[in-house]
Order: structure tokens, then sequence, then C-alpha cells
């Protein structure tokens, strides 16, 4: 078998101009098989098998080089996070993998020096905002613990006494006493309570009768029921029903009524000639059209607890509806009978 010679030898290669440096580099050849000594089989299978040129070793210089992007950013986001605070933790992050990258490109990547400027302003940027936080924080909490407390107290509000009824009416002139008696506009001084109207006769008025119809006149204007109240100016139970007024289930209740307040004290004599009961104090009454009364109770009703007693009791009062009682009314005292 013809011997196969191989050359090796090594070669010069010389690098394209652009480059400033050569190497040197050890090739292996083939020989070709027109050098070969003859023209035996193991001449041919040599000389069917492709040419090939083992590859240059990669050297630390690469034809094409340029910058890392992520260097750059890192610098740039670092440079900013003097302003944005927590940019300073993305910059070192961009730097650390672009010192990465530039590293396993083995020369394709440039800008380390970048990537460690990014990194340090980003550390130092850290630091930074962490010192500016602690100094923040310190002084809030030396603020805080200088200030006094100013918390509101939630205790409860002192329960005053229970406040009269307003009265909200217009000034009456000054009359005389003979004025008094003759002028029909000064009987009766009228207050808004809520939802109803309170009217107190004058204690001078010449004639209950007269008032009560001039009363009656004023409710059937304003479309409201006429309702009596029967107070004495020394009773408790009558203050204390006054107040009840002003609640929101009586002022429903008293919402289409026409209250007209009369003391019992004052017009005893004129409320016994009309049929009025005045010996149980404090008591309602609904007057006729001759101003007799048609229906009549009193406080036993709804004593011991007028505040969730009284409003269904003067509901059913009001509409006639109100059948069971503790104090059945008789109606008028004839002429052989006492009042009750």
């Amino acid at each position: 078998m013809a011997q196969l010679r191989v050359a090796t030898q090594p070669m010069r290669c010389f690098l394209p101009p652009r480059r400033a440096h050569t190497r040197l580099v050890d090739y292996t050849y083939a020989v070709p098989p027109q050098f070969m000594d003859d023209g035996s089989p193991a001449q041919r299978r040599i000389s069917a098998a492709p040419h090939r040129i083992s590859p240059p070793p990669r050297g630390p210089i690469a034809r094409w080089q340029h910058t890392s992007p992520l260097a750059i950013a890192s610098l740039l986001i670092a440079a900013l996070s003097f302003i944005v605070l927590p940019l300073n933790l993305l910059a070192i992050a961009f730097g650390l993998i672009s010192r990465r990258n530039i590293r396993a490109s083995r020369g394709v990547l440039r800008g380390e020096q970048l990537a460690f400027a990014g990194i340090v302003l980003g550390c130092v940027s850290l630091v930074v905002t962490a010192i500016a936080a602690t100094i923040v924080g310190a002084r809030l909490m030396s603020t805080h613990q200088a200030e006094p407390n100013r918390l509101v107290s939630m205790a409860p509000l002192p329960v005053s006494a229970p406040i009269d009824p307003p009265e909200i009416s217009t000034p009456a002139p000054t009359f005389t006493h003979a004025h008094r008696r003759s002028v029909h506009g000064a009987a009766a001084k009228r207050s808004n309570w809520g939802t109803f109207v309170v009217s107190d006769i004058d204690p001078e008025v010449a004639s209950l009768t007269d008032a009560l119809d001039r009363e009656r006149a004023a409710a059937e204007n304003a479309r409201k029921q006429l309702l009596v109240l029967l107070v004495d100016s020394e009773c408790a139970t009558c203050t204390t029903l006054e107040k009840l007024l002003l609640s929101e289930p009586l002022q429903r209740v008293l919402s289409n009524c026409w209250v007209v307040r009369l003391d019992v004290r004052q017009f005893d004599t004129e409320l016994q000639a009309l049929g009025i009961p005045i010996e149980e104090v404090p008591a309602f009454v609904l007057l006729s059209p001759e101003n007799t009364p048609l229906d009549y109770i009193h406080r036993g009703e709804w004593e011991p607890r007028p505040d969730g007693n009284i409003a269904p009791i003067l509901h059913d009062f009001l509409r006639g509806k109100l059948a069971q009682r503790r104090y059945p009314w008789g109606g008028m005292p004839r002429d052989e009978q006492t009042p009750l």
C-alpha cells in the first residue's frame, strides 16, 4: 500500500488590513491527490474525502465590536435614580447583566466601564435614599412626640333640662285692656310646633266661644282638624306632655290638627258653661260646630307610659275609633247631672 504523505507546516496568516496586528496560527492541510506518489485505492479513498481545514481558534479580539445597550441604559438610569429614587435598583441590575454579557461575548461587546459606572452610581443613589429616609423618619417621630395630644374627648355630653316648646309667632302690637276685648286679631297667639299649629287664646278675650269660632274658621281654611288641649299652668304632667308633642310619633299623628291650648285655671267658667270637663288635665277635646264636646280623653288613658302609649291612643281618638278605654266618657252632663 502506498504511503500517504501529509505535509504539516506552520504558516503565517495575515488578517485583513482593518486589523492592525497579525497572528501566528498553526493550520493543518490535507495534501491534494495530484501530489500523491501513486494511484492506489488508498489514494482514491483519500482523494474522494472532502478537504477540511480546522477553524482558527477564537481570540479575544473580534472583527466587529459594539457597545452593550444595557451598559448605556445602566449609566443613564443610575443618573436618573437621584431624581426618581426607585430606579437605583434597576440601574444596578442592568449593570450586572451587561457586565456578564460583555464577558461572555469574548470581545464582541464592549462598555464594561459604563456598566461599572452605572453600578457604582446606583449603589450611591441607594445609600443616599436610605440616609434620606432615615432622617425624614427621625424628624417625623420627633415632631409627633413633641405635639400635644389633641384627641377630642368622646365623653357623652351632659343632659340638660328639657327645653320648652318653641314659639314662632309674629309679635302683636300692645293694646290697652279695653282695646284687647274689641280687637279680634289679638285674641290668640299662634305658633308652629313642627307639623301642626298651636294657638293660645288670650285669657282676657271677651268671649271664649267667639275665639273658638275664629280658630275653627282658621283651621278650616288650613284644612286642619280642630283639637282642644286642656292644661294647667301648675301641672308637671302637662309640661311633660307638651314636650312629648315634639316627638316624631306625635308629630305624625298631629300633622293634620289645629291645636287650641286652654288653661283650665283661666277659662274654668267658660269651659264648664260649654260642658267641657276640667277636673283631669292634661286632656284632649273634640268640639262640635257649636263648641260643645263631641269626645273627651284625659291622662288616665295613656299613663303611666305616655311616651309609648299616647301616639296610638291619640291616633284612634282623632278618627273616632277609640273603642277600648280605661275611663269611658259618657257625653255632656244633663241639667240634673254634675260634670264628671
